[in-house]
């Protein structure tokens, strides 16, 4: 299944957060890595913790929809059932 990255920043804390999502269909994505930079540190330190976890995609706050970020996301939706 095809995966996007996106990166956002964070004010409080202040950091960067790079974070790989796969979708899973109905709004709901994998985190497949994650990766966070604090405010003046030179490189990403990887997050294994949130790594694996399905969260809705509203609730990491993109600015973008869910459609827009995966327009080809709803060919997949059902694709489990039809197996």
């Amino acid at each position: 299944m095809p995966t996007v990255t996106i990166e956002r920043q964070l004010e409080q804390p202040p950091v960067t957060v790079r974070s790989e999502l796969e979708p899973l269909g109905d709004g709901r994505v994998r985190i497949v890595r994650y990766l966070r930079r604090r405010r003046h540190a030179a490189r990403f330190e990887r997050v294994r913790a949130m790594e694996g976890r399905v969260v809705s995609f509203e609730q990491l706050h993109v600015g973008r929809s869910y459609g827009e970020v995966f327009p080809q996301a709803g060919l997949f939706d059902g694709a489990d059932e039809a197996s």
